[in-house]
């Protein structure tokens, strides 16, 4: 059989101990979700409909 050095073997085994939860850890399991057209139709208190006289609409 392949005799490896133990340095080697403790190198690797520490590399995939390291690795291993460092890409669970920073790797994203699903996408953030795009809200940015939703959030632009929201409107809320600072939008123009607010500040528009006679109600929906700016005109």
């Amino acid at each position: 059989m392949l005799s490896v050095p133990r340095f080697v073997r403790i190198f690797l085994v520490a590399l995939v101990l390291v690795t291993v939860p460092t890409v669970f850890i920073f790797y994203p399991a699903t996408p953030e979700a795009d809200t940015g057209a939703v959030s632009l139709e929201q409107g809320g208190i600072d939008s123009e409909h607010w500040r528009a006289p006679g109600g929906m609409g700016v005109g």
